[in-house]
């Protein structure tokens, strides 16, 4: 024999001896799984349901149901039916909860089709879930979820919710009493008891803390109640969303006092770049030029100055960066700003104090080879193309190099 015929023969079996050392109900389970796929005495397989059937006809009556036996189906789940139906009275006196014995009732009188036994058992499963005669079995939102799912008894549902949420009240309410304010809550949020979410975050935060406020706003919102939750908003100081909401319900007049009063926060707390964004964001022009000059953002105050045409703004802007900045900052505002002349000695500093740096870095550590390409671009921009083409050879020498080591 070849290499190539060497092979693993694995003898032919039959499915009997394939399930032979697996429990009953496994080689019930493979034995149906198979049976359309697999050649097998078809008397194993009805000795093996024969001996199962006693046990639990009704996984019998499902292994030939999926094979396409629905009369010898049928006549396994009517004897589980009538067993289980015998035992029922049995159960319910020595047991204290029987709804799982109600629900295979149920499930069994739907197989074999019986309406009036369905009818019978829907109707003793309802009673067993909201609670008839005391029983210990009682689950309202059970009995919902069945008379929604079976279309049944539509007239409980009012009663049923009205009960449900008063047991859920109660609890909330004992919840609170017992100070678990996480407990009391989720279940509040769960019965949608609004007013009482209100003042489980307000016990919990504080009244007056900012913090409770935006949690409220933010459950209000999500519950559909935006105008409250805009006034939430604006105690807790989320201005972003107050403003928010302000824009979708078109109430534009009450818009930049928003912003205004988000800006005055921000400065407040020693936060003047952020309001300067928030200013630019909403179109405050003035504002925002203010508050970049106050953190030393000369550029950005001279970009929306120019961009808005406020020319007075704008020189007055750039006056006082001529006269404050030192170094690359000046020469980068001569050369994006400044006229002609300033332009000029921009450039010439710029580029000075690029090749410096250029210079110190390369010879140092190469860390500085960045800059190289921030010089080539000016050399560009001033029409010096050979020394752009140059410094561009050399970045791209040294950004080989750098990620080579890295």
């Amino acid at each position: 024999m070849t290499q190539e015929e060497e092979i693993i023969i694995v003898p032919k079996l039959t499915l009997n001896q394939l399930v032979s050392n697996l429990s009953l109900t496994q080689r019930l389970k493979t034995v149906g799984l198979f049976y359309e796929s697999i050649q097998f005495d078809r008397q194993y397989l009805d000795e093996l349901i024969d001996a199962k059937k006693d046990e639990n006809p009704t996984f019998a009556g499902e292994i030939y149901e999926r094979l396409g036996e629905t009369e010898l189906a049928l006549d396994l789940y009517q004897l589980a039916y009538d067993t289980l139906k015998e035992g029922y009275n049995r159960w319910s006196g020595n047991s204290s909860c029987v709804d799982s014995k109600v629900e295979k009732l149920l499930d069994l009188a739907k197989k074999i089709n019986d309406p009036e036994e369905v009818l019978l058992w829907r109707t003793e499963l309802i009673n067993l879930y909201v609670g008839e005669n005391g029983h210990p079995c009682k689950d309202l939102e059970k009995a919902l979820k069945i008379i929604e799912r079976e279309e049944c008894f539509q007239e409980k549902i009012p009663e049923i919710k009205e009960e449900i949420s008063n047991e859920g009240f109660r609890k909330v309410r004992q919840y609170k009493r017992d100070g678990q304010i996480h407990e009391a809550l989720d279940l509040a949020e769960k019965h949608g008891f609004h007013e009482e979410v209100i003042g489980l975050f307000s016990d919990f935060y504080g009244k007056n803390h900012l913090d409770g406020k935006r949690r409220i706003g933010e459950y209000l919102e999500a519950q559909g109640f935006t105008e409250r939750a805009f006034e939430f908003y604006k105690e807790g100081e989320n201005y972003e969303s107050a403003i928010r909401i302000a824009q979708s319900l078109g109430r534009d007049l009450e818009v930049k006092p928003l912003v205004r009063q988000w800006i005055k926060t921000k400065i407040q707390k020693k936060h003047d770049l952020a309001g300067a964004k928030i200013a630019e964001m909403y179109g405050l022009s003035q504002q925002a030029i203010d508050l970049y000059v106050d953190s030393g953002r000369h550029f950005d105050a001279l970009r929306i100055s120019r961009n808005a045409g406020l020319e007075e703004r704008f020189q007055e802007v750039y006056d006082v960066a001529i006269n404050s900045l030192k170094g690359e900052g000046l020469a980068q505002i001569q050369f994006e700003f400044g006229n002609e002349e300033d332009k000029s000695l921009g450039i010439t500093s710029y580029l000075g104090i690029l090749e410096a740096t250029i210079n110190h870095g390369l010879s140092s550590c190469g860390c500085c080879y960045p800059k190289l390409e921030d010089a080539a671009k000016i050399a560009t921009k001033l029409g010096l193309q050979d020394k752009a083409d140059g410094l561009l050879a050399l970045y791209a020498h040294f950004d080989k190099t750098y990620h080579s080591r890295n």
